[in-house]
């Protein structure tokens, strides 16, 4: 599976919180896409969404985004279709919180993934309220694995089922839940290494994992943006 990744740069017009970035990059991505009619119609539609964005780096020790800096946001996406015309809005748009500087687009294809890595929280909902430690990994197993498929399904226009799960490992790098604020109301997410059973189909969704980001709210929050380790 090939992805396209976009490297945008962004000039900072006023301090940001890390519990605010997530947000606030979610208000500019949006604007971006309600100026371009594919992108409008993508972006209404009520089901996952098969793109993810990272928070800007580098990352700030004291959790402030500076305002008068430049930092760098990295989208991604297996859709050509959102890839193409958010290189050409991403060079153009700005709004109160952020200046685009420019956009440039690589085209990356894995050919195997081992581990992912989340550099932002990843968000699992349990109905009104989020995962934690306490609800067991078993469901946290699960969660990944069928919202993975979904995307799969999703993308690939099918209906597959992957009965066996693709995980075999995860670990949870963070004691407390990771904070961020959304619409007025607070968010929990994790930060998780996730490594990936070695059979074809699994690696199908590790690929997944990394072009659409892990678990939920990608599009809202820019969560669950992966790094990946490749096996040589």
């Amino acid at each position: 599976m090939k992805f396209y990744e976009l490297r945008v740069t962004l000039f900072f017009k006023q301090d940001i919180h890390f519990k605010d970035i997530g947000e606030k990059l979610s208000i500019y991505v949006n604007y971006c896409m309600s100026r371009d009619g594919y992108l409008r119609e993508a972006h209404s539609k009520h089901t996952v969404k098969l793109y993810g964005y990272s928070f800007p780096y580098p990352f700030e020790a004291d959790k402030v985004y500076k305002a008068n800096r430049i930092y760098q946001v990295k989208l991604r996406t297996p859709v050509y279709e959102i890839a193409a015309p958010f290189v050409k809005l991403m060079n153009q748009m700005e709004n109160d919180c952020f200046k685009a500087m420019g956009c440039q687009m690589e085209v990356r294809e894995p050919k195997y993934i081992e581990i992912v890595e989340t550099t932002t929280p990843a968000v699992v909902t349990l109905g009104n309220k989020y995962w934690t430690k306490e609800e067991g990994m078993d469901l946290l197993f699960d969660k990944i694995h069928n919202n993975l498929v979904k995307k799969y399904n999703l993308l690939n226009d099918t209906n597959e089922t992957f009965d066996i799960n693709s995980v075999e490992f995860i670990e949870v790098g963070n004691e407390r839940p990771i904070i961020m604020n959304y619409k007025g109301g607070k968010v929990f997410g994790h930060k998780l290494m996730v490594r990936f059973k070695q059979d074809e189909r699994s690696q199908v969704l590790a690929k997944t994992a990394v072009a659409c980001s892990l678990l939920e709210k990608n599009s809202a929050l820019g969560t669950g943006f992966c790094l990946y380790n490749k096996r040589r």
